[in-house]
């Protein structure tokens, strides 16, 4: 039940959330990256 749910939901909004989730961990990492090199210079 939860299953087939899961799957018939991701048809519709699948590619919404691979672009979200794509741009979250590009931002992520870049703000990784930054605070890495703040920590560096302070």
């Amino acid at each position: 039940m939860g299953r087939s749910q899961v799957s018939g939901r991701n048809l519709v909004p699948e590619p919404p959330a691979i672009n979200t989730a794509r741009i979250i961990s590009s931002q992520g990492y870049l703000f990784a990256v930054f605070k890495y090199f703040f920590q560096i210079l302070a």
